[in-house]
Parts: C-alpha cells; sequence; structure tokens
C-alpha cells in the first residue's frame, strides 16, 4: 500500500496547494495531479480513459480510478463514468464491470463546510459487485424516468445513474466499506 513517506508527501503538497489556492478544495484533477507526483507516476492531465487515471507501482493500486468526493453521515459519495452511449441499465452494468482500475483512491471531505479537511480513501474495485445489486427504475417528480438506483442487500452500497447528468453514475459506500489511510486537517 502507500508508504507513510508518500501520506506525509501528499499531505505537504496539499498543504502547498491551500497555500496558492485558499478558497479552492482539492479536486478532480488538482488531486489527480498531487498523487502523481507522490507516486512518482506519469499522468496527463484530462486523461478521459476509462479503465484508470494513472499507472502505479504501488501493490493494490498499479491503476487507480481517482476521485473527489464527501462524506456525510459516514457515507462516501462519489462520481463516476457517464454511460450516455450504452442505451440500457444491462449495457450501462456491462461497461461498469469490464473497467480494468483495481481500486479506488479518493480525497473525500468529512464536512464541506471545512474546505481543508480532507480523508485519503482507499478501496478495491470490487468492493462493488454491480450485478448483484437490486435494480429499480427512478422516476422525478413529473414522474418521468430518471435513471436507475442499484443498493446491495444491507444498504451499504448504493449506485445511482442519472439520466439528467448524461447517464451518470453516483456512487454511494458506507464508510465501514472503505479503508481511510490518512486524516488531513488544514482548517484555521
Amino acid at each position: 500500500m502507500i508508504s507513510e513517506n508518500k501520506l506525509d508527501k501528499l499531505g505537504k503538497l496539499i498543504q502547498s496547494h491551500i497555500e496558492l489556492y485558499p478558497k479552492i478544495s482539492v479536486k478532480a484533477e488538482q488531486f489527480e495531479s498531487l498523487f502523481s507526483v507522490v507516486t512518482e507516476s506519469d499522468w496527463n492531465p484530462n486523461n478521459h480513459n476509462p479503465n484508470e487515471d494513472m499507472i502505479t507501482e504501488i501493490k493494490g493500486i498499479q491503476k487507480p480510478s481517482l476521485k473527489s468526493g464527501v462524506i456525510k453521515n459516514n457515507i462516501l459519495e462519489i462520481s463516476s463514468h457517464r454511460t450516455t452511449t450504452y442505451k440500457t441499465l444491462q449495457d450501462k452494468i456491462e461497461f461498469l464491470k469490464s473497467r480494468d482500475y483495481d481500486s479506488y483512491i479518493c480525497l473525500a471531505r468529512p464536512n464541506k463546510d471545512q474546505q481543508h479537511n480532507y480523508n485519503l480513501i482507499y478501496f478495491n474495485k470490487n468492493v462493488i459487485n454491480y450485478d448483484s445489486l437490486n435494480w429499480v427504475d427512478t422516476y422525478g417528480k413529473n414522474g418521468s424516468h430518471s435513471g436507475w438506483c442499484g443498493k446491495n442487500k444491507d444498504d451499504t452500497i448504493t449506485v445511482k445513474i442519472i439520466k439528467s447528468m448524461s447517464d451518470q453514475v453516483w456512487i454511494r459506500l458506507n464508510i465501514n466499506k472503505v479503508k481511510i489511510l490518512r486524516k488531513y486537517d488544514f482548517t484555521k
């Protein structure tokens, strides 16, 4: 996994980002860039490779999907792929299953009001088994089909596909399903 030295280095890079941009939280491409420095990995901005954001030499996270997210009420929420290209729910599930990244690394804020408080989170991609979720159609207030929602049996994993957002996938995991690698608190 990620060494303590690398976790310390990431914290210093986050702190440098905060000093440069005190009103901007570390998200998306900023996180990917900082993580690539820490892992000494090749990274291309705006990489839309659906299989990984970068390739590392770190066991267990050779091909991570990097995400920023939020934690609310012990639930981690991240967004993922847009799936408009795939027309049916089954096509979308097959696409999600076919991604060959091995893990998720997330920089999540546990409190949206505290702009610079982060948890670095890891979970293996196999934590989410799209086939085993109980999928249902969802509907908007006006009764029109708005997407799909899949949940596991104990409600610790929820995956939503939202049509109005280019069929974007939103993943919600109980914090007990993930590993918090490090907490960084730079709030004043």
